[in-house]
């Protein structure tokens, strides 16, 4: 993407000065939409869980929102897994057109107090 069309909406995720992956946010009133993605010589190897602690902690510090949602592809199993521990919770699913053709998505939230 180029610098204007990036914004400050994506970011580069990076462990120890290597690529890791990346996060996009996007405020609409009081949500913030999260999207991101892990390099994929990196999925499957446990660094899930930390990879996505230190996007929504960012995500905590920079944006007030009172809700995060994620929309995950209802196949990414690992995925919803790992979201559902970290406390969001599916609240519907649509068919999203992707690479010529449409899949199921799972609209994900999670809820924070005033406190958090």
């Amino acid at each position: 993407l180029s610098a204007d069309k990036r914004g400050h909406h994506y970011f580069q995720v990076l462990r120890n000065g290597v690529l890791f992956g990346f996060a996009a946010f996007f405020k609409r009133h009081d949500q913030l939409e999260i999207a991101l993605g892990m390099k994929p010589d990196f999925v499957g190897k446990g660094y899930g869980r930390a990879f996505f602690q230190a996007i929504e902690d960012y995500a905590k510090l920079q944006f007030a929102a009172k809700c995060h949602v994620l929309k995950v592809a209802d196949f990414n199993k690992r995925a919803k897994h790992l979201y559902c521990q970290m406390g969001y919770k599916g609240v519907t699913v649509y068919n999203q057109k992707t690479n010529g053709s449409a899949y199921p998505f799972v609209r994900m939230e999670k809820w924070f107090s005033e406190k958090e």
